[in-house]
C-alpha cells in the first residue's frame, strides 16, 4: 500500500517537472523572440525611408539632416547598382547554364515544371 502511494508522488512529481519545463520553456522561447530574434537585421536592402528613420530615431536628426542623409543613401546606392550592373548579364548566364545541366530526370520525376521556380 505504501509503494503504491509512493509510485503515484514519484509520477506526480516527474508530471510536474515535466509541465514546469514546458511553460518555462516556452516563456524562455517568448523573451527570447522578443528580445533577440526582433532586433537581428532582417534579410535585404532596407528603403531609403527606412534608414533615414532609423537614423533620424538614433540621433534625432533635423529635417536638413534627412534630407542630407537621404541624398547621400541615394547616391552611394546607385553607385553599387552602376558598379554590379555589368555583373547582372554574367549572373543571368550562369544561372541559365545551371539549370540546363539538371538532369530531365530531375525534372520528369519532380512532376513539376522548373520553369514555376
Amino acid at each position: 500500500m505504501e509503494s503504491n502511494k509512493t509510485n503515484r508522488e514519484a509520477a506526480l512529481l516527474v508530471m510536474v517537472v515535466f509541465a514546469l519545463g514546458i511553460v518555462l520553456g516556452g516563456l524562455a522561447v517568448h523573451v527570447w523572440g522578443d528580445r533577440i530574434w526582433a532586433q537581428q537585421p532582417t534579410t535585404g536592402m532596407r528603403s531609403r525611408n527606412q534608414v533615414v528613420a532609423d537614423f533620424t530615431r538614433e540621433l534625432s536628426l533635423t529635417s536638413d539632416q534627412q534630407r542630407q542623409l537621404a541624398s547621400v543613401v541615394d547616391e552611394t546606392r546607385a553607385k553599387w547598382r552602376a558598379l554590379y550592373a555589368p555583373l547582372d548579364e554574367q549572373h543571368e548566364l550562369i544561372r541559365q547554364q545551371g539549370r540546363e545541366k539538371i538532369p530531365l530526370s530531375l525534372r520528369q520525376s519532380s512532376g513539376r515544371s522548373l520553369k514555376s521556380f
